[in-house]
């Protein structure tokens, strides 16, 4: 029986100089892999840099972007909203929760 290669694949960091890091273009780089759904800590791994760097970055990021009734359109009086349902059970279907 042939034995399999086991080693695990590890990813080499991209390491920016603190000057590097601090530019716009990298930051955006950084909140961007972290937008994209990646953990805080797995971007701190990927980029190198500490955790505290990338939060702050963020709290910046989120401080500073719009309001959320900012980025909707004007409702219009033909406009349709569409809801889903979404429920368990508990222990017996006559005892539904409904979320």
């Amino acid at each position: 029986m042939e034995m399999l290669n086991t080693t695990a694949r590890t990813v080499a960091p991209i390491v920016f100089s603190r000057q590097q890091a601090s530019s716009e273009t990298e930051q955006q780089t950084v909140l961007q892999t972290y937008l994209e759904r990646y953990s805080l800590r797995g971007v701190a791994r990927i980029f190198a840099m500490a955790r505290s760097t990338i939060a702050g970055w963020l709290k910046a990021h989120v401080q500073n972007s719009h309001d959320v009734k900012e980025t909707l359109p004007p409702a219009i009086p033909d406009d349709v909203l569409e809801l889903d349902e979404m429920w368990s059970f508990v222990r017996k279907k006559d005892q539904a929760r409904w979320l």
